[in-house]
């Protein structure tokens, strides 16, 4: 502690000496079950440092206000050394007896020092209208409500979602069984429920912390209160962050499916994710662009031409996941082309037909040569491609993404020049 006057607030048969560091009743001289303090009472003491054994960690203290107007340092007080004791020492009876809900006086007196007989009787002689003598109220107060504060951690997999807050049961030791908390959050919505693993993926965490409390009245739960600063992040900006990260995640897809190319709606469906009503409803344009702003894409500039300047409007971006992520792009020209471009690869693999005329489909044509290539290679298909191209009914083109390391300009434009002139 950091000055010889500090404050501490009693609640709880505890004595807190800031928000979180606290001796329960047990390590001081107070009598526990010789008094309960009023719940419904804020009590902060302002007190002295009257000794302190570093050795035996017992703490002296004698207080010198019961009630102090201002008490602002209490939160940021710390505790410098370990005590595992106090003791109060010479406390005000009259100061002390407005703040019990009930006590037995007998016990107590020997921790208070002798004030004016008057006001002693006077105080004893009220006290004795209105509490009868030798009882231990201790004992029978149960309707009397205690109040507890627990702060604690709780994870996100185990709470339910439902529209403006989440709700979730806790167990204490001053407690029989569990209790329900709800937060409360008018972002929530119910149907968050289907996409909750993706909220600790976004904030870095597997739990977030509860602020709560609890009151009891003749052992039944009469009032509840819980707060989370994590859980009053979740906003609409909040709610993006998880969409981008569910669209990242569809690269990550490792199901069997049948067929190697996919529309984005069969690529979603795969993902076991649903498409909730209060996320976004993203294009092919929209997941690519996610893509190239979320991750470090080696190839971002080839992707980019064809995906927003080459794609031919009639058709939509194919996406494909064997060997690799990847998407498959239409591109029109002196005649139809099919583009395959694999994330962070260095080539772009090209498809055509020879004869406009022919019966085969192109798209089922490059469907079935990607599969081909997720079996045996990229390398092996182009061998496979050179030793028997004039038997096919398709023209097949590699062009290599050079010189991306050395000068990415450079690269880029020749690759690019590469294209228009094989698609014109």
């Amino acid at each position: 502690m950091q000055s010889p006057i500090i404050f501490i607030q009693i609640k709880d048969k505890r004595i807190y000496i800031n928000e979180t560091d606290f001796i329960p009743f047990l390590q001081t001289n107070i009598p526990e079950h010789s008094l309960s303090f009023k719940v419904n009472e804020n009590i902060i003491w302002e007190v002295k440092t009257v000794s302190h054994d570093l050795n035996s960690k017992i703490i002296q203290l004698e207080v010198t206000n019961y009630n102090p107007d201002e008490f602002t340092t209490f939160s940021f007080q710390e505790l410098k050394f370990e005590i595992e004791k106090i003791e109060f020492r010479e406390l005000i009876w009259s100061e002390l007896e407005p703040l019990l809900s009930s006590y037995k006086k007998i016990d107590l007196m020997p921790l208070c020092k002798k004030e004016q007989e008057k006001d002693d009787l006077s105080s004893s002689e009220n006290r004795f209208q209105t509490l009868p003598q030798n009882l231990d109220f201790s004992i029978a107060s149960s309707d009397v409500p205690k109040k507890y504060h627990e702060v604690f951690s709780f994870p996100f997999s185990s709470i339910k979602f439902h529209d403006g807050h989440i709700s979730f049961l806790e167990k204490f030791k001053f407690f029989r069984g569990p209790i329900e908390f709800k937060i409360f959050n008018p972002n929530l919505l119910e149907e968050f429920e289907y996409i909750k693993s993706y909220f600790p993926k976004v904030m870095g965490i597997k739990k977030f912390n509860v602020l709560a409390d609890i009151e009891i009245t003749d052992y039944r739960i009469t009032g509840t209160k819980a707060t989370s600063p994590r859980i009053d992040l979740i906003d609409h900006n909040f709610i993006e962050k998880i969409n981008r990260r569910r669209v990242l995640d569809l690269s990550k897809i490792t199901a069997d499916l049948v067929g190697s190319i996919f529309d984005l709606e069969e690529l979603t469906k795969s993902s076991g994710i649903p498409n909730l009503n209060s996320l976004p409803n993203q294009t092919e344009e929209d997941v690519i662009k996610i893509f190239l702003e979320e991750r470090d894409i080696r190839n971002q500039k080839q992707i980019e031409f064809l995906a927003f300047e080459k794609q031919s409007p009639l058709e939509k971006i194919k996406f494909n996941l064997k060997p690799k992520f990847g998407f498959i792009f239409s591109l029109e020209g002196k005649s139809k082309f099919y583009c395959w471009e694999l994330l962070n690869h260095n080539a772009t693999y090209i498809w055509s037909l020879k004869n406009q005329n022919s019966s085969i489909d192109l798209f089922e044509t490059v469907e079935e040569e990607i599969s081909l290539i997720a079996k045996i290679g990229r390398k092996e298909y182009r061998k496979y491609y050179k030793e028997n191209s004039l038997n096919l009914e398709y023209t097949f083109y590699a062009l290599h993404h050079n010189k991306v390391n050395v000068n990415p300009e450079i690269g880029f434009e020749n690759w690019k020049n590469k294209l228009e002139g094989l698609i014109s």
